[in-house]
């Protein structure tokens, strides 16, 4: 599964953020992709970026599952006035025992969304950190480490951020000042917030 995840998020790396127009074969795979399973109707906005996401994940030969379920939170982590969307994939195809992907959209300019990044894999609960690396908002994630759960710092770079929260540059995170974005209780009932 760690495997998967790794080659999902490689290609979404490779193709960028930029999203093209699908040609015929795309077209195709995404009429084959199965409806979103969410144990709650999401709001609009927090669907449109689930479907960016699809349409992205599709584009690198992937998609969503049967079962696949996802929660998204929306905040201004480059203090540019606009929001970005935070959306944690549950995906029994994807996820493993470290936990599911985090990803990081941002508006694309058109009304939609454009992948920026995926982290992971990670736990809930996700937060939005005091601290600013390249002027943006550190994200915190949760890791299980030597069966413990622990709150990391991941931060953003040239590249932007981290993508994996379990190696360096990623630090202990300090919860002081930081905002809850995604929580362990909403996985139970899918929702859409904004922080």
């Amino acid at each position: 599964m760690a495997k998967k995840f790794f080659a999902a998020v490689i290609a979404l790396a490779l193709l960028g953020c930029c999203r093209q127009q699908p040609g015929p074969a795309e077209t195709n795979a995404a009429a084959k992709e199965p409806p979103l399973a969410n144990a709650k109707a999401a709001a609009t906005d927090g669907d449109t970026v689930a479907e960016a996401l699809r349409a992205k994940l599709v584009e690198t030969g992937d998609g969503f599952g049967t079962d696949t379920r996802y929660l998204v939170a929306f905040s201004d982590l480059d203090k540019d006035g606009s929001d970005e969307a935070l959306l944690y994939l549950i995906d029994p195809g994807r996820c493993g025992p470290l936990g599911c992907a985090l990803f990081v959209l941002q508006p694309d300019g058109n009304g939609g969304w454009a992948v920026r990044n995926a982290i992971g894999p990670s736990k809930l609960p996700v937060y939005r950190l005091d601290h600013r690396t390249d002027k943006w908002a550190d994200l915190g994630v949760t890791i299980v480490s030597g069966g413990k759960r622990q709150l990391m710092a991941v931060p953003h770079g040239a590249q932007g951020y981290a993508a994996d929260p379990n190696a360096p540059p990623i630090k202990a995170a300090n919860k002081v000042g930081a905002t809850l974005l995604i929580t362990d209780d909403e996985a139970k009932s899918v929702t859409v917030v904004k922080r």
